[in-house]
């Protein structure tokens, strides 16, 4: 969790709320956090539910556990939310978000290494 800190992947509020977990589950929640770049508020209903045992919502039209970890690993390798729509026929498309020109600068900077 030190190391998403660190990258600014989360925030001192993300760390609060991951306070009351239990070590590992502090970990891999942090890590899901990072990868869907979740906000606070996000977190914070994210933990709640956690501690209540509901499961947390899955993405939307996403069930393929290998599209999920890629989606992770593009999100992770980009410093940002990515979201992969898969479609019929093999098609879908690659979402990746930004919230201002910098980051977006950075993200196509990424991507044509």
């Amino acid at each position: 969790m030190r190391d998403l800190l660190h990258q600014g992947k989360l925030d001192m509020g993300h760390a609060r709320a991951l306070l009351a977990l239990t070590g590992m589950q502090q970990i891999e929640t942090a890590r899901l956090i990072a990868a869907r770049g979740m906000s606070v508020r996000e977190t914070e209903k994210l933990v709640g539910r956690l501690l209540r045992g509901t499961p947390a919502k899955k993405p939307r039209k996403t069930s393929d556990r290998d599209v999920l970890r890629l989606q992770e690993e593009l999100a992770q390798k980009l410093g940002t939310k990515v979201e992969i729509k898969a479609g019929s026929k093999g098609r879908g498309s690659v979402v990746i978000q930004y919230s201002n020109l910098d980051q977006l600068d950075a993200i196509l900077a990424r991507l044509s290494r």
